[in-house]
């Protein structure tokens, strides 16, 4: 199995994104993101986005919004991604990944860390993600060299959310204390795969249990702001 390293990262603007490659980005999403809980869309279905969707959803300001993908070489298939938002924060600027998928054979090899590591400049004063995956918070984790701290995240977590300026998650409810810190987006995803993490890792989880509709609310950061 290749490791990170034999992978080509390329990092997309907006304005140089093609409907092919988001047609391909939309494919590794319906093929590996998951399925979808009793509660949502269609249970046990695979859940699938468009190209277009995508594109509205993802890259909603071309000021702020990128790419960056894990491919095979040119012309290769792309087996990652990352949907990124750059946006000014206090005194400089925070990167949320809003869309973080691998492809199910190529797990475990340190390509979601590789992808975030790309976003991740040291002069950012925030870095995080919205995710139903406990696994993803360790890639940023492990990306940023920082620890996700819930009473930390409490601080910031609704000035990230107003001035990333993200649409889907603007009248999102968010629930953090010393025992959780989660986001209630309405997406309805089955959490087995989830539970069953979570479950493994007990006491070094600090970020809490999903409930339905919910996501992990994840952000490390440079320093006490």
């Amino acid at each position: 199995m290749p490791s990170p390293k034999e992978f080509r990262i390329v990092v997309w603007g907006s304005e140089t994104i093609t409907q092919e490659l988001l047609e391909n980005c939309a494919k590794l999403f319906s093929e590996n993101y998951g399925t979808w809980g009793e509660m949502g869309l269609f249970p046990g279905r695979l859940v699938k986005l468009s190209h277009s969707r995508l594109r509205s959803e993802y890259l909603f300001n071309p000021q702020t919004c990128s790419l960056i993908t894990a491919d095979t070489g040119v012309g290769g298939e792309i087996v990652a991604h990352a949907f990124v938002c750059s946006f000014p924060f206090l005194s400089s600027y925070a990167v949320w990944i809003t869309q973080l998928v691998v492809r199910k054979d190529m797990r475990h090899r340190g390509l979601a860390t590789e992808l975030i590591a790309k976003a991740w400049t040291k002069d950012a004063l925030a870095w995080g993600l919205m995710t139903s995956h406990p696994y993803a918070v360790r890639a940023l984790e492990s990306a940023t060299q920082r620890k996700c701290d819930p009473q930390t995240i409490s601080l910031y977590a609704k000035d990230l959310v107003k001035a990333s300026g993200i649409p889907y998650f603007q009248k999102c409810q968010i629930s953090i204390n010393e025992n959780h810190s989660l986001i209630h987006s309405e997406f309805f995803i089955d959490h087995t795969e989830v539970n069953e993490i979570l479950a493994s890792l007990k006491s070094e989880w600090r970020l809490g249990t999903l409930g339905e509709g919910d996501e992990f609310f994840a952000f490390t950061f440079k320093h006490h702001l």
